[in-house]
């Protein structure tokens, strides 16, 4: 059994003994059959020999092939009016090194608040005097904001 690798070019020399008709005159293909679709590649035919080259198949197969998969091969001569079929066998596909992926878990991952940390090194008497009276703003709002509570409570 001969094995495809699906990346990877293939030559396949033949042994045949011709008689009865000029090598010139003959002309062939190799086919490969995968999930019925026929696949031919022109055979050179030479005295005592053909060869064929199988190009990568993952160049022009569109179908998914499986590593262990098997394909029905066969070799066809034509010779003027005379098909003939010499040789017929099966095909293994190799796959290089595969991984594949599935999903397991999607999870929603939010970040933790952190507080604003801001250090002061120096402090400016003006920056102080800011400072200073932005404090004096946040107590006066707190201060009204109390007041204007305890009036709508009354």
């Amino acid at each position: 059994m001969i094995k495809l690798n699906i990346t990877e070019k293939k030559e396949i020399k033949f042994d045949v003994n011709v008689s009865g008709i000029n090598v010139r005159d003959l002309l062939g293909s190799i086919r490969l059959k995968i999930e019925e679709i026929e696949y031919g590649f022109p055979v050179k035919v030479m005295d005592g020999t053909v060869i064929v080259e199988i190009p990568p198949l993952d160049e022009f197969v569109k179908q998914e092939l499986r590593d262990g998969q098997t394909l029905n091969a066969k070799l066809e001569i034509i010779a003027v009016d005379t098909y003939i079929v010499p040789w017929e066998d099966v095909m293994m596909i190799e796959t290089p090194v595969k991984i594949e992926a599935t999903i397991s878990e999607v999870r929603d991952i939010k970040e933790e608040e952190k507080p604003i940390v801001i250090k002061v090194s120096k402090v400016t008497p003006m920056v102080k005097k800011l400072i200073e009276k932005k404090k004096e703003t946040v107590i006066e709002k707190k201060k009204s904001s109390r007041f204007r509570d305890s009036l709508e409570k009354k």
